[in-house]
């Protein structure tokens, strides 16, 4: 899923592109929008600077909110559906303060794991929990009168059971919340301003990249800095941890991004891409890579090559040079008359197949061919004898098509002239004879 400056939600499938979506434009006026072009919608809301989602309730009610650029109204939109949703989050203290409203914008959010809440920080500092289904205000992480935090809240978190919230500040001011009763636990006070934060449910982990180009993984549990990294020359714009929070992935306005090794806290890989990179997002199962770029319109995707290849995840050192990499070509199925001639042209003549070098006289080496094709050759002939059929197919004769009928009120068919010879037809005349007028 992904959200450009033109104010609209998209749904991209790696696995075809028959299942890409649009979820459409964010609207001020659904109904008024309808009536115009997009190029020339009055009424349609600024970009989309950030959105949250969670598939558990995707089938019940909206599943993602959005946060627009300096607007302190967040949207709603459900996945379910492909399309915008009908609330628009705002507290009562911004709607009846017109100047707040005006200087305050919502500047991050997280959607909790039961899919019922969303979290919205503002620049002003409030903290606000509403419930998604209904829109309804359900509480606000402060003390007494005062916002939770002084300075713009850049990053909100909730663990996975609903227990504790995570707030953090551009001064570097990280709080611990109780998520329902919103009590303050304890404070802790990183060096440096904050920048954004990333949050493992799973494992606890919290990835937060700082100002000063730097990373720090806080441990929601112990409420403590585990590790710090070091190593990006521009402003951290994104980062993703893996699933096992085994590796956590940056990238940076240097035009860099970094794969760090949380358990042995060294960095194991550094690319260079063609341009910036502006957001990094990993699978659930690690096995693909998404980044979007400055200048660019598309989303790329990368492999992970240790899932092919022996890949030696050794410390990268200070005098080694990151691996170039250029952005995938997007590959354009209408082809030309004349490439196509050419292919038809080509299928038809015989190419000389070469044998790879043998590993040895005993042992065949396969080629680089699905298993379907070569994982059953050692065993065509048991194979071809098990599908050898035992007798030949035998047309079983089959009753006319049109029966002879008894005169009479009742509808009778006479079946006394035929003699079936398989013992089959003949089981099945003698079951139906006297239950259904035969004779």
């Amino acid at each position: 899923m992904s959200a450009g400056q033109d104010s609209s939600l998209r749904v991209f499938s790696t696995v075809t592109d028959l299942l890409n979506r649009s979820l459409g434009h964010a609207s001020f006026n659904r109904k008024l929008s309808k009536k115009h072009r997009v190029s020339e919608d009055p009424v349609r809301m600024p970009p989309i600077v950030d959105f949250t989602t969670d598939t558990t309730k995707d089938r019940e009610w909206d599943n993602i909110a959005c946060v627009h650029r300096d607007l302190a109204v967040s949207t709603t939109w459900s996945f379910g559906l492909g399309k915008m949703g009908e609330l628009k989050l705002l507290h009562k203290r911004f709607s009846e303060d017109v100047t707040l409203k005006k200087m305050t914008s919502a500047t991050c959010l997280t959607l909790t794991s039961c899919g019922n809440f969303v979290l919205i920080g503002y620049s002003s500092g409030h903290v606000d929990r509403f419930n998604i289904q209904s829109g309804l205000h359900r509480g606000s992480y402060d003390h007494g009168d005062k916002p939770a935090h002084k300075h713009p809240v850049r990053g909100v978190a909730t663990d996975g059971l609903n227990q504790q919230t995570v707030t953090a500040d551009s001064r570097g001011i990280v709080k611990f919340w109780t998520f329902k009763s919103g009590q303050l636990l304890q404070k802790l006070i990183l060096v440096g301003d904050v920048n954004c934060l990333r949050l493992n449910r799973d494992s606890g982990l919290m990835a937060v990249a700082m100002e000063d180009f730097s990373l720090r993984v806080v441990d929601i549990d112990t409420r403590t800095v585990v590790r710090q990294f070091r190593g990006h020359q521009g402003v951290i714009t994104d980062m993703a941890l893996s699933s096992d929070s085994r590796w956590l992935v940056s990238v940076s306005m240097d035009g860099t991004g970094r794969v760090w090794d949380l358990p042995s806290g060294h960095c194991v890989d550094w690319v260079s891409f063609d341009s910036p990179p502006i957001s990094v997002d990993l699978s659930p199962n690690g096995d693909m890579m998404a980044t979007s770029h400055v200048g660019d319109l598309g989303i790329y995707l990368w492999v992970n090559k240790t899932l092919y290849e022996h890949t030696t995840l050794s410390p990268v050192t200070k005098e080694a040079q990151p691996v170039r990499l250029s952005l995938p070509a997007n590959l354009s199925l209408e082809k030309d008359s004349s490439d196509a001639e050419e292919a038809m042209m080509t299928e038809d003549v015989d190419i000389e197949f070469v044998s790879p070098e043998q590993i040895s006289e005993e042992l065949i080496t396969l080629a680089n061919l699905p298993s379907s094709r070569w994982k059953n050759l050692l065993n065509l002939d048991v194979i071809k004898a098990k599908n050898k059929p035992k007798a030949p197919p035998k047309k079983p004769k089959a009753a006319p098509f049109f029966l002879p009928t008894l005169p009479g009120l009742e509808t009778k068919f006479d079946l006394s002239g035929l003699k079936p010879e398989d013992e089959e037809l003949g089981a099945i005349f003698a079951s139906l004879r006297g239950k259904c007028g035969f004779r």
